[in-house]
């Protein structure tokens, strides 16, 4: 009858008649070559993801940073930087680096470090982030009674180390592929979305809820709780690392969208960063 379809209509309308088509095998390959040059971290490839995305839909793109502690801890290392004070720097298998300074008020030589480092690594490789804190929670207790002077400072400072971490960070792209379309006609409509992509705490923990299973999510309008998608549709899709979930990327369009386009876009770019990451 010509009127606006209401949240639970379009609910309805992409739960019973919507599917997802594959991506042509040009569109494919269009989505690839933007990740032909290899990045050299992983905030980096995930940046250039937030670009792809955007360019592709036409409209705004979501990408949430893994956070450190859903990734598997690779490397640690110490390095002085003067008299009582230590650089200490940690690094996960997905490419996240987490660096600190720490005040330790003695002065430590090289053989030492090394020793620290040595120690830390043993100690901690191939665990979470979260099993590398209970790990060493456990030695602490014996530290002091078993362990030499430089194993029971290796575990000290990793617990300064591992202590409160950076949360993950959001990427946003795109917002002005929305302007002028009829969701945004006004000049207030258009203030509201930016002053609201602002909260990215609350786009966030939209994101956040994704990693609870992987795949494909619609949410309509309200579903999502948010501001930010009001009036609008949000489609997400979670990337892993093997079989290890580490974030998700999605896309903020109007209700009207083409859901199928915009599921494949959204499903294959994730794909093509679960596969980087592995590479």
């Amino acid at each position: 009858a010509g009127r606006v379809p209401t949240d639970r209509g379009l609910r309805f309308y992409v739960d019973t008649f919507v599917e997802k088509h594959p991506l042509s095998e040009k569109e494919q390959e269009d989505i690839q070559a933007h990740y032909r040059i290899p990045e050299k971290d992983i905030r980096s490839l995930l940046k250039k993801t937030g670009r792809t995305l955007a360019h592709f839909s036409r409209y705004i793109s979501l990408v949430a940073s893994p956070k450190l502690e859903q990734t598997v801890f690779k490397h640690i290392e110490f390095f002085p930087l003067s008299r009582g004070r230590l650089l200490g720097i940690l690094v996960s298998h997905s490419g996240l680096v987490e660096n600190r300074i720490l005040e330790i008020h003695e002065e430590l030589n090289y053989r030492d470090l090394e020793k620290i480092n040595n120690c830390c690594n043993t100690f901690f490789y191939g665990l979470t982030l979260e099993e590398a804190r209970d790990k060493m929670e456990r030695e602490l207790a014996r530290a002091h009674r078993e362990y030499d002077r430089l194993i029971a400072k290796a575990l000290l400072f990793s617990q300064e180390l591992f202590g409160e971490q950076s949360p993950a960070e959001l990427a946003v792209e795109g917002e002005a592929q929305l302007f002028g379309t009829k969701n945004f006609a006004t000049v207030e409509r258009i203030k509201d979305l930016l002053e609201s992509l602002e909260e990215k705490q609350q786009l966030l923990k939209i994101l956040d809820s994704c990693l609870a299973s992987p795949g494909v999510r619609i949410f309509i309008g309200a579903e999502s709780q948010s501001p930010v998608t009001k009036d609008l549709s949000l489609i997400t899709s979670t990337y892993s690392q093997g079989d290890r979930l580490l974030g998700t990327i999605g896309v903020i369009g109007p209700n009207s969208m083409d859901y199928s386009k915009v599921i494949s876009i959204v499903d294959f770019t994730a794909r093509m960063v679960s596969d980087l990451m592995v590479a």
